[in-house]
């Protein structure tokens, strides 16, 4: 906790002490190349907490998830030991499953304040997230300006592969990443992808070359999907604008990052699904890791 907040703090320290804006940006595309390498290596540190943090809250998922199935076992358990049983006997058993629960009950309640903690510190790291997104999204926005959109592969190269499905990184930019495939969802949903965090308006990549459709729809917002070779489908959700939509090759930008559909009011980010098998998705958490790199620079 110590160490994060430490983290936090330096990176705050820096955005009072570098401000931003026109008059703070710099000359020329090495320059917002330069300034945008540097969000990404403070954005590291903080990343690697934060993946920490979320693997600690699914051990304890599951550890409060097996004492309340052995709650539940020990109250059924001693239910049916008490019908038909005399009085001595049932409340034999009411002290024993009290004796019994007593244990268990405050397991639950430590495990239960640790998540909790660990959820606040989450909420920690994504503002200290939030303040070097910010920091990229006014360079992003300015370079845009000034640049243009077809700037940006000198400004932020994304190389593409030579072979397999994905042989791109799905976004141009700073980014942080957090494997939360098969998270559970509000309704009962699961989460079919992987978020990747990133500045608002940092450029969206086709991960594969194929064919662009915007599928905008009620939980996505603008959303694209790219038919690749066979039943290749990747899915990129939540963009604040579209691009080259049609034939793209790897490596075309086709939108950009934002927080439409139910993402809104939260942290920007570009939700990226991988389904090799068109319908059939996987967790794309490694080869995004392995396509965009521990990190720039």
């Amino acid at each position: 906790m110590r160490r994060t907040s430490a983290l936090l703090a330096l990176g705050v320290a820096a955005a009072l002490l570098h401000p931003t804006g026109a008059a703070a940006a710099p000359a020329g595309e090495a320059g917002v190349r330069r300034r945008l390498l540097a969000a990404q290596r403070a954005m590291g540190p903080i990343t690697v907490e934060h993946r920490r943090s979320y693997a600690r809250i699914l051990f304890l998922e599951d550890r409060i998830a097996r004492v309340e199935r052995r709650i539940a076992r020990a109250r059924t358990t001693a239910r049916e030991a008490m019908r038909g049983a005399d009085t001595v006997t049932r409340t034999w058993i009411a002290w024993g499953l009290a004796d019994l629960l007593a244990g268990e009950l405050a397991a639950l309640s430590a495990h239960r304040r640790d998540r909790l903690a660990l959820r606040a510190l989450r909420r920690e790291q994504r503002e200290g997230l939030r303040v070097h997104m910010r920091e990229a999204h006014r360079v992003i926005h300015d370079a845009l300006a000034r640049f243009g959109p077809a700037a940006w592969g000198r400004i932020w190269p994304v190389p593409v592969r030579s072979g397999g499905d994905l042989r791109a990184c799905p976004v141009a930019g700073p980014w942080s990443l957090t494997d939360t495939y098969g998270a559970p969802r509000p309704g009962g949903r699961i989460h079919d992808g992987n978020d990747i965090l990133a500045a608002w308006e940092t450029p969206v990549i086709a991960a594969h070359d194929g064919l662009a459709v915007p599928v905008p729809n009620e939980l996505g917002g603008r959303a694209v999907i790219v038919h690749g070779p066979g039943r290749l489908e990747t899915y990129y959700a939540h963009l604040t604008a579209y691009g080259r939509t049609g034939p793209v090759r790897a490596g075309d930008v086709i939108g950009y990052v934002g927080n439409s559909g139910n993402a809104r009011g939260r942290i920007h980010h570009l939700h990226f699904e991988w389904r090799p098998a068109g319908d059939d998705g996987i967790d794309p958490f490694r080869r995004l890791i392995e396509l965009c790199g521990p990190s720039r620079g």
